[in-house]
């Protein structure tokens, strides 16, 4: 399904904790298609992050954000370290982890991650403008796929890839 706007203005801007508490929650309990169908499923380190906004179908094109559901992805076969590497670059770790909580009720939800892609290759990486929200919930359900919902921003604003744009993070909320 294409993004098809119902009215003028509208936009998908939804909090941390209806991210975490309305789509996660729904996706990994394996609820109704239409009730998540908005954020795709999609390997992120299979695309390189100015990719990333021709895959949705849901979303509005032109907002500065996208959401999609990632599988959890690892470096091999045995092992509990997790790939951040796509073909051009690799996603950072850029600060600490921080809290999302239920707001009715204070309860830690999710620890949320932020990334940033870097170019090339460690430790010649070249750091740009892609800032990526990785959200881990706190919950779990037997049996169920391990899912990470990954919200997606081009800071400068463009969408468009510019290795000469501005390498600074604006620590602030997404």
């Amino acid at each position: 399904m294409d993004f098809q706007p119902s009215h003028v203005g509208y936009g998908f801007h939804p909090t941390d904790e209806v991210l975490v508490n309305h789509y996660l929650r729904l996706k990994m309990l394996g609820g109704h298609e239409q009730d998540v169908s908005i954020i795709e499923e999609v390997n992120v380190c299979d695309y390189e992050p100015w990719e990333l906004p021709g895959l949705i179908g849901n979303q509005d094109p032109n907002d500065p954000k996208c959401y999609f559901f990632s599988p959890r992805s690892y470096k091999h076969a045995n092992s509990h370290r997790v790939n951040t590497k796509t073909e051009g670059g690799f996603w950072k770790l850029t600060c600490k982890d921080r809290i999302v909580k239920a707001k009715a009720t204070k309860e830690h939800i999710a620890t949320k991650k932020t990334m940033v892609f870097y170019q090339k290759s460690v430790p010649n990486g070249v750091r740009t403008n892609w800032i990526m929200h990785e959200y881990h919930p706190t919950f779990s359900f037997h049996n169920q796929i391990q899912l990470h919902l990954k919200s997606f921003r081009d800071y400068d604003g463009t969408g468009d890839y510019n290795p000469d744009a501005a390498l600074q993070y604006p620590y602030g909320n997404m």
